[in-house]
């Protein structure tokens, strides 16, 4: 993800910086892709082999959150395909669309989850209770008090993101 946001302001520099800033955010366009292909090859291989810490990553209080990063990364991958080569061909177009919708779509279906996680209650998942010195047992992870910023930051993600599927 870091290296798609350095390659988009790169990018988004090449009116004022020219032709190399353009080569730079191109260079790490490419980086971040083949980063991109290397850590989902690598996170198939773990599921693969080790289903159970997938499992337990998923089912964690601060680490579940982290699921949500494929999806982030394709949508950050899909805005740097329309600033490098929107309008160049209309099936590359398509896909760009494409990836963007997918990645959409699973950040989506992420953000439900995560605040789905936050919103049970409390006992719901003792594995991660602790009992304090007076016999008390507590939760490890947060609440969800933030849930509504992080609403409203998804939702204006989304829509910021999104203009560019509608232009003619």
């Amino acid at each position: 993800m870091g290296w798609s946001g350095l390659a988009g302001a790169w990018l988004r520099a090449e009116f004022l910086l020219g032709d190399q800033a353009r080569a730079l955010g191109t260079l790490g366009a490419v980086l971040a892709a083949l980063a991109f292909v290397a850590l989902g090859l690598a996170s198939l291989r773990r599921l693969s082999a080790h289903p159970a810490a997938v499992r337990a990553d998923m089912l964690h209080p601060v680490r579940h959150a982290f699921m949500a990063t494929l999806p982030i990364s394709m949508l950050l991958l899909a805005g740097l395909g329309v600033q490098l080569a929107w309008r160049v061909d209309p099936w590359l177009d398509k896909a760009w669309a494409l990836l963007w919708i997918v990645g959409s779509v699973l950040e989506l279906a992420a953000t439900v989850w995560v605040i789905g996680r936050w919103l049970q209650p409390k006992e719901q998942n003792d594995r991660y209770l602790i009992q304090n010195s007076k016999g008390q047992r507590k939760r490890k992870g947060g609440r969800g008090e933030l849930l509504l910023p992080l609403m409203l930051i998804s939702t204006l993600r989304i829509t910021s993101a999104a203009p560019w599927l509608v232009q003619t």
